[in-house]
């Protein structure tokens, strides 16, 4: 018999109460488990997934075990995962931001039409301070012009724990002036 590392999938339908979200990605551990069986059965298998999941109306921390689905021709030594799941209070604010110009070729200026969006963001609600910072930057990259007539709303420098859900509009109108 041979034997391959693979990863645990989650197979899971997950919903937080309202006014929750998951705090970060659920984590598995062990994240990946060793199978043991014939070589041409190990290539077929790429991932080893858990048992469906269905959870509703989560809020808090909680830590669960799940059995994983491993096929009859294969063994495994392990039989569940441990997953660490935590759903926080979150806020959800609505800022007015400027948007700027980026990589925008010398001899020229540019017109943005809106100059400002709307952004709606979510945060955890003990950090709410994170909203009177300048959080993050609102940008077109002007570098591709000559391809779109809409140009597109990216954004950085964005707080670990904050989560962009919506700029509106997330395409700008421009005008381009030669100096």
């Amino acid at each position: 018999k041979n034997k391959k590392e693979v990863p645990v999938i989650l197979n899971a339908d997950i919903h937080c109460k309202q006014g929750f979200w998951l705090a970060n990605d659920v984590s598995i551990n062990p994240s990946s488990v060793v199978v043991y069986g014939d070589q041409d059965v190990l290539d077929t298998v790429n991932s080893i997934k858990t048992n469906f999941l269905r959870l509703r109306e989560l809020d808090g921390k909680h830590i669960l075990d799940v059995s994983i689905v491993v096929p009859d021709v294969l063994g495994c030594e392990s039989k569940s995962v441990s997953l660490e799941i935590n759903a926080e209070p979150f806020i959800e604010e609505i800022i007015v931001q400027e948007v700027e110009v980026r990589n925008l070729p010398s001899g020229y200026s540019m017109k943005l039409f809106p100059r400002e969006v709307n952004v709606t963001l979510r945060l955890p609600k003990d950090q709410y301070q994170l909203l009177k910072g300048n959080l993050f930057k609102l940008y077109i990259d002007a570098s591709i012009l000559e391809e779109h007539k809409l140009l597109e709303i990216k954004y950085d420098n964005l707080a670990a724990n904050v989560k962009v859900e919506r700029i509106f509009p997330n395409y700008i109108e421009f005008l381009l002036i030669k100096e």
